[in-house]
């Protein structure tokens, strides 16, 4: 198949990354990785820390540059960052000095956009991540989960082809997390972007996803791809289901056969 009849939005192909020390130590973090994403798909790429799947997930927004393979976005090769490719970090990346309606402004400022063109694209997402009424707020004056949703309504707002999310939620507290996730699937619903999040929690995978990319220990590879059959749209209540509960047993059983640990130890270093 040729880069053009790509029947994905994102595509992998054949990624392997080594990285290397200033002492030329070297750690083979991805070995021949092939994976794609379909258009308007939300797919999650879960493991334990260490099994590469930041490093895949850099790859694709062009921020590493890897030993061999290509990524593709809709068909072509797209190795750099653009503009069609959105991060969300796991750390706080909001800009201190600028208010909330700054923050989600600002790309649309440096793609040259004028003021007049970036108010009702600022007032849309401000509204659609739940901020209304902070636009004048400073980050510091914001709780960790509402600086989160600044760092969303920024990237949504700059409107890439492709959303990419590294454990974007891992450092808030459960109630903000279960919160955030379900305000991130509302928002997802209404602009369906293609979506690349990265997890180490199962549940947070499960509840998410249209499929489910289990990595493998270092070096990373896809170990299987797991279809989330439940309904959309999904509410919390769901994480008790029956359904939800299978397919959750179905991933520690690719847990526990890729890392030899049995389920209470696996919850420990994975969720």
């Amino acid at each position: 198949m040729s880069p053009s009849e790509s029947q994905f939005k994102i595509e992998c192909r054949r990624i392997t990354h080594t990285f290397r020390t200033a002492k030329q130590q070297e750690t083979l973090a991805l070995k021949d990785v092939s994976l794609g994403v379909r258009d308007s798909e939300f797919l999650c790429l879960l493991g334990p820390s260490g099994c590469g799947k930041t490093t895949l997930l850099r790859i694709i927004a062009g921020l590493i540059q890897p030993d061999d393979g290509v990524i593709l976005l809709d068909g072509q090769p797209s190795m750099g960052t653009s503009s069609d490719k959105g991060m969300v970090f796991q750390r706080d990346a909001t800009f201190p000095w600028l208010t909330v309606e700054k923050n989600v402004e600002y790309g649309l400022k440096l793609r040259g956009m004028s003021q007049a063109e970036r108010d009702p694209i600022v007032r849309k997402y401000i509204r659609m991540v739940s901020l209304e009424g902070f636009e004048k707020a400073y980050p510091k004056e914001l709780s960790g989960g509402m600086r989160k949703r600044v760092d969303i309504g920024r990237t949504y707002a700059y409107n890439p082809k492709v959303l990419l999310m590294d454990e974007p939620f891992g450092s808030l507290d459960l109630f903000t997390k279960t919160r955030m996730q379900a305000d991130l699937l509302d928002l997802w619903s209404k602009e369906r972007k293609t979506v690349v999040f990265v997890t180490h929690d199962l549940e947070e995978a499960i509840f998410l996803a249209d499929r489910v990319a289990v990595m493998s220990k270092r070096p990373g590879r896809i170990r299987e791809i797991i279809q989330i059959d439940l309904p959309r749209p999904r509410h919390v209540d769901l994480k008790v289901s029956e359904a939800f509960g299978a397919i959750r047993r179905r991933l520690w059983e690719q847990f526990e056969d890729e890392f030899g640990v049995a389920q209470g130890a696996a919850e420990e270093g994975v969720s």
